[in-house]
């Protein structure tokens, strides 16, 4: 495949197709390269070429995801819209394609209405139907919130995030993403000025080590932070206690516990 892309960025069709035929006669069971060659037909302006290539591949492996999503460009690109909708759909509320593939061609879908400056609505639409059906996708529901964030629509990408984070509550990215946009809420915990401790170690008299998520000191006293991301549990209060606890008996004056609920940006204080 690297020769044929040199080949193409060359302009030499001829020599392109040639070494696709190769792979095809060498190999005639990856039948990703018989997509590539229907989809070098199709950039080529040769569309019922490539129509056919698709349609046998389908003949072979009726659920190949290059191939429906080849047969639908090309469906597009000869402006047969509710083909173009149909055949997509087969593939993305297919509940037996697998997530990865989704979360591919949902990449593709994205960088193509980029590249044609075409309405987001578009995707977004598309996203709300995935997964309205799929609900328990974390990889699909995690690329539309990194997509609403890329747009700038941070107000309609936290519920998102919030559904990512009840789906898997320890997706980091998920996580770090809404603590980010959570910070700027408060500013007495992150604001210029303060005196701080991230995720510092403190043992205990039994020799266990602690570590909450933030220790702000200020002019009024000292505020342990322990951010969660699920649930409130009767376990994380303890904590948080446990915590405030040993800081005082370090000699901090002042001290409060504060367990923050960041997803809700709901907050307990102890």
């Amino acid at each position: 495949m690297e020769k044929y892309r040199i080949y193409r960025q060359m302009g030499d069709e001829k020599r392109a197709f040639k070494e696709l035929e190769g792979l095809i006669e060498e190999y005639p069971n990856e039948l990703r390269y018989q997509v590539a060659l229907g989809d070098a037909y199709l950039q080529t302006g040769k569309q019922e070429k490539a129509y056919d290539i698709y349609n046998e591949v389908l003949k072979q492996e009726p659920g190949n995801a290059n191939a429906l999503y080849s047969l639908a460009s090309y469906y597009e690109l000869t402006d047969k819209t509710a083909l173009y909708e149909q055949t997509l759909d087969s593939l993305l509320l297919n509940r037996k394609v697998e997530d990865a593939v989704k979360v591919n061609v949902m990449r593709r879908l994205m960088v193509q209405v980029e590249q044609e400056q075409r309405d987001s609505t578009e995707i977004i639409h598309r996203f709300d139907r995935i997964l309205e059906q799929d609900t328990e996708n974390a990889d699909l529901t995690m690329l539309y919130a990194q997509y609403l964030i890329a747009k700038n629509m941070n107000k309609e990408a936290k519920p998102v995030l919030r559904k990512l984070l009840q789906i898997d509550p320890t997706n980091s990215g998920g996580r770090m993403t809404l603590l980010q946009d959570a910070i700027l809420a408060h500013p007495e915990w992150f604001g210029p000025g303060l005196s701080s401790l991230n995720e510092v170690s403190i043992i205990g008299e039994d020799g266990q080590l602690h570590r909450p998520d933030r220790v702000v000191s200020g002019p009024d006293g000292t505020v342990v932070v322990d951010y969660k991301f699920g649930a409130p549990r009767q376990k994380y209060r303890s904590q948080v206690q446990e915590y405030v606890r040993l800081y005082r008996k370090m000699g901090y004056k002042n001290v409060t516990g504060c367990l923050w609920y960041v997803p809700e940006n709901r907050t307990e204080v102890f």
